[in-house]
């Protein structure tokens, strides 16, 4: 059931004629959620769960008294629910004791301190709320709170367009499989499983051959379908994101110019992808060594690295005796490349070989 862990709503409350609304009114506007009731510490997921991304909060959960008593349970429910490192997490204070709120985030910064980098609270009427119980009310509060917290909505957009996205490639091999199961209308239920199944297996396993044989491998295994469905999926994310309504200011530009720190950072994620050691297919971000044990990846270990100049002076120099796994085409990436005096103050003169493995590949390039 992991595979169905998809929910990015967490509602913490553990008065049930209370979260009952808030649940049905989250259904009514087709987001999917989490009811944590939090008065019995049993009763909490074995572990954080993922992706969260909105919280309804209660200050008091099962217990009484003064906030230096029910803000440790408070804070050890959140911590049970919501995972660290895993941000940005918008946090609602849902709560009829306002009191409450600072001693919560006292002692949950205090326990946790990675909380500080992920959370953003902000704070709803819950006495209003109960007053309204109303699912286009509690939509508009919402999103008000949101315009104070861009560009997290372009951030939520995103994500869900990789859900849709997800959600269309699945439709469109099942609908394949539909094509060629060839149900009857006599088809009982057992027959109708049995013959969409196997048509779903037969699709599967044809995509999954396309991308096998693409690599030299007889046989199609589970990360050769990864492969041809993230293909197709990315087809879907890029064909959706032209349909959809973008929030208001995004994107979200700056004027200030990025750390050495950052641009090493975000050129690692832009360039190369964690490599297992038993992985010798061509992908992209995959960059080998020529000895197996080393294939970690050095230009991945140099993009991590804090001097930009470093960076580029090594990506520069990578040639064919560096790399390996050609499959065919060209390992040297320039056809010719030299570093003027100055570097990196003036601009390197490169000219691509049209031969070697990146040469047609889409994807995204470098910031300098």
């Amino acid at each position: 059931m992991n595979a169905l862990r998809t929910a990015r709503v967490v509602v913490i409350e553990d008065e049930p004629n209370e979260a009952m609304p808030v649940l049905h009114a989250l259904g009514k506007l087709g987001i999917g959620c989490v009811h944590v009731a939090g008065d019995k510490v049993e009763d909490l997921p074995a572990q954080p769960l993922p992706g969260i991304r909105l919280v309804f909060l209660d200050m008091k959960l099962g217990t009484g008294g003064e906030a230096r008593l029910t803000a440790p349970h408070t804070a050890n429910v959140f911590t049970k629910v919501v995972g660290t490192g895993s941000g940005p997490v918008l946090v609602i204070l849902w709560t009829q004791h306002p009191e409450e709120v600072a001693p919560f985030r006292q002692t949950l910064f205090q326990h946790v301190p990675e909380f500080r980098e992920a959370l953003l609270f902000a704070t709803l009427d819950k006495i209003q709320w109960i007053q309204q119980q109303n699912a286009q009310w509690l939509l508009a509060e919402v999103q008000k709170l949101l315009e104070g917290f861009r560009p997290l909505d372009g951030v939520w957009l995103w994500e869900q367009l990789v859900h849709d996205a997800t959600s269309a490639t699945v439709a469109a091999v099942s609908a394949v499989a539909s094509q060629r199961a060839g149900l009857g209308l006599a088809d009982d239920d057992t027959v109708r499983c049995e013959k969409w199944l196997g048509a779903l297996q037969h699709a599967l396993g044809c995509l999954g051959r396309a991308a096998a044989g693409k690599a030299g491998a007889s046989e199609p295994s589970f990360h050769d379908l990864v492969e041809v469905l993230n293909a197709i999926h990315e087809d879907r994310i890029e064909h959706e994101a032209v349909t959809v309504d973008l929030p208001a200011g995004l994107p979200a530009g700056t004027t200030q110019t990025p750390s050495g720190a950052e641009r090493a950072a975000i050129n690692a994620m832009l360039l190369t992808a964690p490599v297992r050691l038993d992985d010798i297919a061509v992908r992209p971000g995959n960059l080998y060594t020529r000895q197996p044990a080393e294939r970690s990846s050095a230009c991945a270990h140099v993009l991590c690295g804090a001097n930009p100049e470093q960076v580029g002076r090594e990506v520069l120099q990578l040639r064919g005796t560096d790399l390996d796994w050609g499959n065919g085409r060209s390992t040297n990436i320039w056809e010719f490349w030299q570093l003027p005096a100055g570097w990196p103050a003036k601009p390197p003169v490169l000219r691509w070989n049209t031969n070697n493995l990146m040469w047609g590949l889409k994807g995204m390039t470098a910031i300098s």
